[in-house]
């Protein structure tokens, strides 16, 4: 029904969503927030199949899949931090396998050569 909308109407549609499913069905272009922050702009086939935040990767890691029926659901390690206590640095700095004392300084948003950007100091240098 959405699409029919949009394509009656030409309009563009924005939707937000948890379901990284949904998202790869509906969407031509995705951006990853976390903590109220981008943290990655990239095409869906982009996101799905070569993710760069740390946080992206540690979602699709978490999606259930066939192929992994009868293990363990895989999870991203430690809690998502009160929004009334957000640090100033990278919203995921506490729970990011990578994380190390410059992202205590909000990374920028960092253009890769493949046209999708992401905010990471791993991908600053």
């Amino acid at each position: 029904m959405i699409r029919d909308v949009q394509e009656h109407t030409g309009s563009a549609i924005l939707l937000i969503s948890h379901s990284i499913a949904v998202v790869s069905e509906m969407c031509s272009e995705v951006i990853i927030m976390y903590g109220g922050r981008i943290m990655g702009r990239a095409t869906t086939g982009q996101i799905i199949g070569s993710p760069k935040h740390p946080y992206t990767v540690g979602l699709l890691r978490s999606v259930p899949s066939g192929a992994r029926k009868g293990t363990r659901l895989t999870s991203i390690p430690g809690s998502v931090p009160d929004p009334s206590q957000m640090l100033s640095g990278c919203p995921f700095v506490t729970r990011c396998e990578h994380a190390q004392p410059r992202c205590q300084t909000p990374p920028p948003a960092t253009t890769l050569a493949d046209g999708r950007t992401v905010a990471c100091w791993l991908y600053e240098d």
